[in-house]
């Protein structure tokens, strides 16, 4: 009889020092100055820097001409975002049937090395869209559309595609073959097997990994805007440039606005998307009641898409012609051509390894703290574990508790909220009042972003549980 609890595999002890090892040593590449707190002096001297910068943001420009000003801008963010989003998926589930093994590869002999090979090209092809951030992507498309909403739009359906496209294959490939065994023996086909037998098990991930990648295009929209991609990041960076403070302040809580308001639509539409069985409902709870959740559901997501295409209409229809413009993609190969022929001098590459130490190691840090917070956060931010835990303990909760479980989950996703709501690089300027110019800084911005972000993952996680 096998015991009840089994031992760990070696393997995972060795995985483990691997890792303390790996952040030991990202930890002696980073040049820790921390100065700032080392004494009471430097400390008092950081928060007045601290109080000083924060008292400029309190004084937000609310002048109704403005206010006018800025709501339009953010319509242009959410429609870059959403609309995007909209065709990545799209895009990302066409190339994410090349990528998946159990969709792809079925045969033996020459046509299965064939059709691994494909596999093998079209991850490559993910790899690149994802791998180039949305900002780049922004700065080489300006070259064709110029500033605006549309090198925008461009820019992230080619990231979130790439990024869509590998978690639906990998989805799909991590179903066990099991689970669609019965479906299999009838002699199905795969296009069949993947429609009735895979992709059922796999949506609710689909879906809430989409909604979550639309709330991420919202705060990248905003900073694909600072390199030319249109909406609050292009008014963001030229009033920092003119050091208009409160104009600043009024567009970062628009950010923060627009991004609070994608993750309540997202999670609107994820529970109407799919049938919950701890967020049931009895107005839903029959067939036919589910059914017309799903519908009024994708209703919904059809209005906001045909909204974002109205809103984007003007600037769609004068760009659109750039695409099928030669001399706009001559001048695209002039600016960016070299591009495909990296040079592989040994000089070139020492500066490449050498630099890449220092990021790689930041980024390291920066994404473990984020894991801590995020950790931290994800228990009391859960619905089902809170607000909904009555659902499947049968715990009788008394009403005051109820409340005090509600607001600790409106507590902890409002501060993952801000947490990913603000970008990484306004985190940094807020944090050189305290450690002044290092790395530290950057280290603490990606570790409170990757908090709120990561905190909405592992929350959707542990709430996606039946």
């Amino acid at each position: 009889m096998k015991p009840l609890l089994e031992k760990r595999p070696l393997r995972s002890y060795i995985t483990l020092v691997v890792l303390a090892l790996l952040a030991f040593a990202c930890g002696y590449a980073i040049e820790w100055d921390l100065s700032a707190l080392a004494s009471a002096e430097s400390r008092e001297q950081s928060w007045q820097r601290l109080t000083s910068l924060l008292s400029a943001f309190g004084t937000p420009d609310l002048s109704s001409e403005y206010l006018k000003q800025v709501f339009g801008w953010s319509l242009d963010t959410l429609a870059v975002a959403v609309l995007g989003v909209a065709i990545a998926a799209v895009l990302g589930f066409v190339l994410a049937l090349g990528a998946s093994q159990r969709v792809m590869v079925g045969n033996r002999g020459p046509i299965a090395w064939l059709q691994r090979s494909f596999v093998e090209v079209i991850r490559v092809l993910l790899d690149v869209l994802r791998g180039v951030p949305d900002f780049v992507w922004a700065v080489m498309l300006v070259a064709i559309f110029g500033f605006g909403p549309i090198a925008g739009l461009c820019a992230i359906v080619l990231n979130v595609s790439g990024s869509l496209g590998k978690m639906y294959s990998e989805l799909w490939d991590n179903v066990r073959p099991n689970r669609y065994e019965a479906l299999k023996v009838t002699g199905v086909g795969r296009a069949k097997l993947l429609l009735y037998g895979i992709q059922p098990l796999t949506g609710r991930g689909m879906i809430s990994f989409t909604l979550m990648r639309t709330e991420c295009a919202v705060r990248n929209a905003s900073v694909i805007g600072i390199v030319g991609g249109g909406g609050l990041g292009s008014e963001i960076q030229e009033e920092l440039g003119y050091g208009n403070w409160g104009k600043v302040a009024t567009l970062i809580l628009a950010t923060i606005v627009v991004t609070a308001f994608a993750d309540v639509v997202s999670t609107f539409l994820r529970y109407q998307l799919r049938n919950d069985p701890n967020q049931s409902r009895k107005r839903f709870a029959t067939p036919r009641g589910q059914i017309l959740r799903t519908y009024l559901g994708v209703l919904a997501l059809a209005a906001i898409v045909v909204g974002c295409i109205v809103d984007l209409w003007e600037p769609l229809r004068d760009k659109s012609k750039d695409l099928f413009d030669l001399k706009q993609w001559e001048i695209l190969g002039k600016l960016y051509g070299d591009l495909l022929t990296p040079s592989f001098k040994s000089n070139v590459l020492e500066t490449a390894l050498t630099s890449s130490i220092v990021p790689i190691a930041m980024a390291v840090f920066g994404t473990g703290l984020g894991v801590l917070g995020a950790m931290l956060l994800a228990f009391p931010a859960s619905r089902s574990m809170n607000a909904s835990s009555q659902n499947f303990t049968g715990e009788q909760v008394p009403w005051w508790r109820d409340l005090i479980r509600r607001l600790r989950t409106l507590s902890a996703k409002s501060l993952a909220l801000i947490a990913r709501a603000i970008p990484e690089v306004t985190w940094v300027m807020i944090l050189l009042a305290i450690f002044r110019v290092s790395m530290v800084p950057a280290i603490f911005a990606i570790g409170i972003h990757s908090a709120g972000v990561l905190s909405r993952v592992f929350t959707e996680s542990i709430d996606d549980q039946p």
